[in-house]
């Protein structure tokens, strides 16, 4: 779940639209990791769009534009625990549940995590909202049980290759960490676009596919939305049904959660999207064009416990 944004010293720092993206499709929260007078800062809970961008902008001011400086910036999807604040990331590497939660916290070694570990999964039942203490999430868990102690056993564990090879087989994920001096270092495979690291594709434009004169277009949706007037053209009865037949379509429940072969999760919630289980295509309902557009391909579905589907 989720998207890591990282920048090293020398990186470049993404565009508004890739930020636009990221929060648009990670939408639970967003958070900052950076460091301040030989300190990572630890600088998050900005749960709409116009807070984020504020903070950023107020943040690329105070420095310099992150010149010669690193950046971590998490956009979260919530898997567990609730959608709340306290509950984006970045974190402090620490074993105390109120630091953990704090929206700004100065720390030595912070930490951004992209994915879900299972076995850090916080039973739901236990999550108690009335108690801030119960109220976890996976990532809290497994910094407070695995990487708390290793740090202090392994002081640089997160800089050791074996170690991190260790961590990415254990987890299944994507790791950012910056400690105070303001070294970067990643964990999982990450997408290098022009000197910035992205921990999956969803800060780019969704490209959706329909069909005209029995040939495949590809087109960006935000663009041709917002440059053409057009008014679509209803698909009649007959061909709506022959081409619902013809995907053999299953509908997903609105809690089920579906990530696609390069890393990407999303949160099905009320879009309306369907999988044919003969390609393992993922298709969503376009009200823009009154018919059902291929979305992804190659998925895996969970349900509402992360479980895997199929």
């Amino acid at each position: 779940m989720c998207i890591i944004v990282a920048k090293d010293r020398a990186g470049r720092l993404p565009t508004q639209d890739e930020l636009k993206n990221c929060f648009n499709r990670n939408s639970d929260g967003a958070g900052f990791m950076y460091v301040k007078n030989d300190k990572v800062i630890i600088d998050k809970g900005y749960m709409t769009f116009n807070d984020f961008i504020k903070r950023y902008n107020k943040l690329l001011r105070k420095f310099d534009n992150f010149n010669n400086k690193s950046l971590v910036i998490h956009f979260r999807i919530g898997t567990s625990g609730t959608n709340s604040a306290k509950n984006t990331h970045p974190y402090p590497i620490t074993n105390i549940q109120e630091n953990l939660h704090k929206r700004y916290f100065a720390c030595k070694l912070g930490v951004a995590h992209n994915g879900i570990i299972h076995d850090y999964t916080p039973n739901k039942y236990l999550n108690n909202t009335n108690n801030d203490t119960n109220d976890t999430n996976d990532t809290q868990e497994f910094i407070k049980h695995y990487l708390t102690p290793l740090k202090e056993n392994f002081k640089n564990f997160y800089k050791n290759d074996d170690m991190k090879k260790a961590i990415e087989y254990l987890t299944n994920s994507k790791f950012a960490f910056i400690n105070k001096n303001d070294d970067l270092e990643l964990i999982g495979d990450f997408i290098e676009d022009n000197n910035l690291h992205f921990s999956n594709s969803t800060y780019k434009k969704i490209e959706y596919t329909y069909k005209s004169d029995y040939k495949f277009k590809n087109y960006s949706w935000d663009d041709y939305f917002y440059t053409h007037n057009y008014n679509a053209t209803k698909t009649t009865k007959e061909e709506e049904e022959k081409e619902k037949g013809s995907l053999y379509l299953e509908k997903l429940e609105p809690s089920d959660i579906f990530s696609t072969k390069n890393g990407d999760f999303y949160d099905v919630g009320n879009k309306q999207l369907y999988i044919d289980p003969l390609t393992n295509k993922l298709y969503q309902y376009s009200e823009f064009q009154k018919k059902y557009v291929f979305y992804a391909d190659d998925v895996t579905i969970y349900d509402k416990n992360y479980m895997e589907i199929y």
